[in-house]
């Protein structure tokens, strides 16, 4: 099978499992919502984003130089899950250390009590994340999105079961637990040990190649979750757990579309990038990849910031209602995000990671900075911050890309913007719905429902007519990756 077909094949995937993925973990949230109040909601937040931040921000690249260099050996990869696991030690021996001095900090006092089940959680998957990235670098996506299936399955039965047994905000930490525990296992067990733990002497050529590469996308990394989380802690600190609770409820579900289609399109594209060998073939899939990710991406992040004040009140308590507007406007950065995943997918496959670096310093400077101030006038305008963030990182992107690549700016807003201007009819549409089901007091289900087919029949009419390049690209592909995997599931 053809390198783009396998992309094609491994996007499917991906994006597919990641959905469903979400979806249930979606729904286990929102029954979530009903056992757990905000206060302890948000605490659990809080804990879980200061362990994930320790986590991702010393998680410096070793892992993506794996995917990056699929040429070297098993070694390497030895290597890289060394470094990787030694590094983590010392973030987790800090955290700890300092435990109850953050969680003062915070305002978030109950961090000491959630901390040692969520702590090992993190420890399990920081395990599991080199054999994960062996896995991304041999495009068997296939398991990476059964491993977020069952993640998110065991999340929600034993988060769910236990909240309502009565075990408040603990069910959350031990749904956690369970979610890393079912993903590590399977990760481990689908890959041979050798893969990943081929013990020998270090090379001090591979660690000198690794470092120069792994460094600056480190820092690019840990800048990027600050860029995800950081926020999070800024809200914490301004506004409360409560407030925090909300914040993170509404991104979670504003960033879907960012992370499960544009994110798991960008892991993709990594390892594929990577096996291309022509320079201009690799610019023209960016161009092409671009123009398709905005076809399924816009028409998500745009119809999500439309539908908000309705699925807000359809589906939660009352005393959730004030995520709406935050909703609305975070859905902003679902538009403007996924640009960002293909250009460092492209950046760190042709070993630019300094160009990566360069524009994580732009995004998380920018989105801390605009966060701080804005959040000074009040949550909302917080919110607004993330959006006007992300809008500087989409922009910071294209021109690097043509300073340093020759991609130009004109060819990448060509393929970006037709699939933006057909979410505009969509939009008007579902509000147009929401105007007749409200004249005719439909309950808040029904208006929801009513919205969701407006907004999907409209995009598909208006798209195809007015992002016609990208809508055929799209069917031919999907067509194509379709024909090329049944063959391969009847022989299986």
């Amino acid at each position: 099978m053809s390198l783009k077909y396998k992309a094609v094949l491994g996007a499917l995937w991906s994006i597919g499992g990641g959905i469903l993925a979400r979806a249930i973990g979606l729904v286990g949230t929102l029954t979530l919502t009903h056992f757990v109040a905000p206060r302890e909601y948000g605490a659990v937040s809080v804990t879980a984003v200061a362990a994930a931040t320790a986590n991702a921000i010393t998680i410096i690249g070793f892992g993506q130089y794996v995917v990056a260099n699929p040429r070297e050996g098993d070694r390497t990869v030895f290597h890289a899950t060394l470094f990787h696991l030694l590094v983590g030690a010392l973030a987790f021996g800090g955290l700890w250390a300092f435990r109850d001095v953050l969680g003062s900090w915070l305002g978030t006092p109950e961090l000491s009590q959630f901390l040692p089940l969520i702590l090992l959680a993190t420890i399990i998957e920081r395990l599991a994340y080199t054999p994960g990235r062996v896995l991304t670098r041999d495009m068997r996506f296939r398991v990476l999105a059964l491993r977020l299936l069952l993640g998110e399955l065991a999340y929600v039965a034993v988060a769910v079961g236990l909240a309502i047994a009565g075990w408040g905000a603990m069910a959350i930490v031990w749904g956690i637990l369970a979610r890393t525990i079912a993903s590590g296992a399977l990760t481990l067990f689908s890959l041979s040990p050798r893969k990943w733990l081929d013990i020998g002497p270090l090379s001090q050529k591979t660690t000198q190649k690794m470092l120069r590469y792994s460094l600056p996308l480190g820092a690019a990394n840990a800048l990027h979750w600050l860029s995800r989380r950081g926020d999070n802690l800024l809200i914490a600190g301004m506004f409360g757990p409560a407030a925090a609770g909300s914040y993170n409820l509404a991104y979670n579900l504003a960033d879907i579309p960012a992370t499960q289609i544009g994110e798991q399109i960008g892991d993709v594209l990594l390892p594929s990038f990577a096996k291309m060998q022509d320079a201009r073939a690799r610019k023209r899939a960016l161009i092409r990849a671009a123009g398709l990710l905005g076809l399924v991406v816009f028409p998500s992040a745009v119809g999500l910031g439309v539908l908000a004040p309705t699925l807000v009140q359809a589906v939660f308590n009352p005393e959730w209602w004030d995520i709406a507007p935050m909703l609305v406007l975070l859905s902003m950065l679902s538009v403007l995000r996924p640009l960002g995943w293909l250009v460092g997918a492209y950046l760190q496959a042709v070993q630019r990671t300094r160009a990566v670096l360069l524009l994580e310093v732009v995004k998380t400077g920018g989105l801390l900075a605009l966060v701080l101030a804005l959040g000074q006038i009040g949550l909302l305008w917080a919110c607004a911050g993330v959006g006007l963030a992300f809008g500087a990182h989409a922009a910071a992107s294209m021109l690097v890309m043509q300073r340093s690549e020759g991609v130009s700016v004109k060819a990448l807003l060509l393929a970006l913007v037709p699939p933006l201007v057909a979410a505009f009819p969509m939009a008007i549409a579902v509000l147009s719905a929401r105007q007749i089901c409200r004249a005719y007091e439909c309950g808040s289900w029904a208006m929801l429902a009513a919205e969701v087919v407006t907004g999907v029949v409209t995009y598909s009419v208006s798209a195809w007519l007015l992002a016609s390049h990208q809508s055929r690209d799209f069917v031919a592909l999907l067509g194509g990756a379709l024909r090329r995997l049944a063959p391969a599931s009847g022989a299986a």
